[in-house]
C-alpha cells in the first residue's frame, strides 16, 4: 500500500491590529495652542537679552538704497540708532552702519539725530593703510576712508606688485596724516565704495587752517586723478588739470628716468635672488627647501629666499633637506 500524503493544515488567517481610534479635535487644538504660546515666550526673550533698546524719541524707519547685491543681511525696515549714523547729505538721506557695513539709507519719517560725520568735525587718524586710505577714530569705533578723486600707486594690494613710487606715496601719506586731526568732505554720489570704505575728500587740520590732502597729494606726484567711467565726482576737472602740471614738472610718479632707473634696478635684483638665493619655498607653504632638494616643488612655483634668516622672517620652517647639521 502507498502511504497516505499527511493531511494539509488550515491556513491562518493574518492577524490584523485593530485600527487607531482618532484623537479627539480638542487635543490637535490643545498642541497647537501650546507651539504659539511657546513661540511668542521665546521671542519676548530673545528680545529681552539680546536686542539694545531703542532710543527715546527715535521712531523712524529706513529704505536701503542699494544695488541687491548690497542688501543681503539688511532689513528693508531696520530702524536708525544714533550712534550708527555717520553722515547727512540732506534732510532725507543718511550714511548708516548696520551690522558693520557703511550703507546709504533714505528716510521714510522724520527723525531727531546728531550725525557723526556732519562734515564740520574733525578726527583723528589712527592709521595711514597706505597712500590714498586711512582709518579714523569715531570715539565709539573706527571706520576705513578712501581718499576720493586719487589713485596712488600699490605697495599692499596682494594681487599685484608693489608698483613705482608707491613706497614713497604711502610714506609721505603716512608722516602727513598719523596722529592728526582732518575733516571730510562728500561728494553726493560717491559716499562709499565696493568694500564699504567712506569716499571723502580729507582737510588736514593744520595750526589754524586746513590743507587740502587729496589736491596736495596730486599736486606733487603722489597720486594721479581717479579716472574711471563707473566713479565720475566732482574734482575731476580740477584734479586732472593738477595731475597735467605734475606731469610736465615730472614730478614723483610722473618722473620717468626715475621710473626707468626703478624698473631696471628691480630687475636686477629679482635675477641676483634667483640666481643666489639659498633656498626656496612656494605660496602659502609652510616649509622651505634646498634648491637642489629631491622633495623641493616644481621649479615654475619657486619663491625665492636668500638665506635663512630671511626665510625664518617669513616664519617658515626648514624641511628635513634644510636643517642645520
Amino acid at each position: 500500500m502507498k502511504p497516505r500524503p499527511p493531511a494539509r493544515r488550515p491556513r491562518s488567517k493574518p492577524r490584523t491590529s485593530p485600527a487607531p481610534k482618532p484623537r479627539p479635535q480638542w487635543l490637535w487644538a490643545l498642541a497647537g495652542l501650546g507651539l504659539l504660546l511657546l513661540g511668542f515666550a521665546c521671542g519676548w526673550l530673545l528680545k529681552s537679552d539680546g536686542a539694545a533698546p531703542e532710543p527715546a524719541g527715535l521712531s523712524g524707519l529706513v529704505r536701503i538704497e542699494l544695488e541687491p547685491e548690497l542688501k543681503m543681511g539688511f532689513s528693508a525696515d531696520a530702524r536708525v540708532f544714533p550712534q550708527l549714523i555717520l553722515a547727512q547729505d540732506d534732510g532725507k538721506t543718511l550714511l548708516v552702519d548696520l551690522q558693520g557695513r557703511t550703507v546709504a539709507v533714505e528716510l521714510l519719517g522724520d527723525v531727531p539725530f546728531e550725525p557723526i560725520l556732519d562734515g564740520g568735525r574733525y578726527f583723528k587718524v589712527l592709521r595711514v593703510i597706505d597712500g590714498d586710505t586711512m582709518e579714523l577714530d569715531l570715539g565709539s569705533r573706527t571706520i576705513e576712508v578712501r581718499l576720493l578723486g586719487i589713485d596712488t600707486p600699490e605697495v599692499k594690494d596682494p594681487r599685484k606688485p608693489v608698483q613705482f613710487w608707491g613706497k614713497e606715496a604711502s610714506a609721505f601719506a603716512n608722516e602727513e596724516l598719523q596722529g592728526k586731526m582732518v575733516r571730510l568732505d562728500f561728494d553726493a554720489e560717491n559716499r562709499m565704495d565696493v568694500y564699504g570704505r567712506l569716499l571723502a575728500y580729507v582737510y588736514v587740520l593744520e595750526g589754524e587752517e586746513e590743507i587740502d590732502f587729496c589736491k596736495r597729494m596730486i599736486d606733487l606726484g603722489f597720486a594721479r586723478a581717479f579716472e574711471r567711467d563707473w566713479c565720475r565726482f566732482s574734482r575731476l576737472d580740477e584734479f586732472i588739470e593738477l595731475q597735467s602740471s605734475a606731469e610736465r614738472l615730472r614730478l614723483g610718479l610722473w618722473d620717468h628716468d626715475a621710473e626707468e632707473a626703478w624698473h631696471k634696478a628691480r630687475a636686477d635684483a629679482e635675477r641676483d635672488l634667483t640666481e643666489n638665493a639659498l633656498f626656496v619655498t612656494t605660496s602659502g607653504s609652510e616649509v622651505f627647501h634646498v634648491r637642489d632638494c629631491p622633495r623641493a616643488p616644481a621649479e615654475k612655483n619657486w619663491l625665492y629666499l636668500t638665506d635663512r634668516a630671511a626665510a625664518e622672517a617669513e616664519g617658515l620652517r626648514p624641511h628635513r633637506c634644510a636643517e642645520q647639521e
